[in-house]
């Protein structure tokens, strides 16, 4: 979990080392310590030797029924969003994409890279516009700077744009850095209180390198990653976590070569 200076708690579905430690396994993990502020996801990683910058994608959002606690609204957050991860020292990332707060009313366009206490801005949620329905999301590294861009897909016109400064190592021509498209329901707790997002859909999911564009396959992507399990054997490429238990909370629908799915969470047993 991560506070702004405005006092708004975000839980968020990534620990701040990323699982990158490969000591580490799903069979060593304890769910009472590892949960709180992840929440259930379902993820994949780009292999960092194809070195893309950039990925795009549609998303039509889901429709979302999170409960409160008696000390939190916003105790569930859903997210549709991409990332970067270094895989090397000092393991530098980001996500950045679309998270709904039942307390604002609405999905909002976020960055997080997970460092909010060494700088003030913290996680980046915009207050400028709130966005709905089907939409087109590019993200890309450019000169150490994350861009996360989101489209309306019937005209082309930007909605709402971020643009933040990460590292140097985060540039068109990336060395050990893999990116990620996720669809997760963060917790600050974890709760098996119903909260739900149903139908989360993605689409046409591209990669980008300076040689190579591509729809996203599993040529590209990563079949196992320390922390993680696979969905299923027939497609060993989408892969959920933290826990063992969160596998029974995911549902992954008409998959299509990891470019389109359909994505529902629910916490409850």
């Amino acid at each position: 979990m991560v506070q702004y200076d405005n006092g708004i708690e975000f839980p968020v579905p990534h620990r701040k080392n990323a699982n990158k430690d490969a000591s580490v396994n799903v069979s060593t993990y304890d769910l009472a310590t590892t949960a709180e502020s992840t929440g259930a996801h379902v993820i994949t990683y780009t292999k960092p030797s194809y070195k893309f910058h950039e990925a795009t994608g549609y998303v039509q959002l889901p429709s979302v029924s999170v409960q409160s606690t008696s000390t939190r609204i916003d105790n569930s957050i859903p997210y549709m969003f991409f990332g970067g991860y270094q895989t090397v020292d000092p393991w530098k990332g980001f996500d950045a994409g679309l998270c709904y707060y039942k307390s604002l009313g609405g999905w909002k366009l976020f960055v997080n890279t997970g460092q909010w206490y060494e700088n003030p801005s913290g996680p980046v949620i915009k207050a400028s516009n709130y966005v709905d329905g089907k939409l087109y999301l590019n993200m890309k590294l450019v000169n150490g700077y994350v861009r996360i861009i989101v489209r309306d897909p019937s005209n082309w016109s930007i909605i709402d744009q971020i643009d933040y400064y990460l590292s140097p190592a985060f540039t068109s021509s990336p060395s050990n850095i893999e990116l990620t498209r996720e669809v997760a329901l963060a917790q600050h707790s974890r709760i098996l209180d119903g909260s739900k997002l149903t139908n989360a859909h993605w689409s046409d999911v591209y990669f980008y390198s300076t040689t190579l564009t591509t729809k996203a396959t599993s040529t590209y992507l990563q079949s196992s990653h320390p922390g993680r399990i696979s969905y299923s054997s027939t497609y060993p490429c989408y892969l959920v976590g933290d826990t063992l238990e969160d596998k029974n909370f995911i549902t992954i629908s008409n998959p299509l070569k990891y470019y389109e799915e359909y994505v529902t969470i629910q916490m409850s047993q």
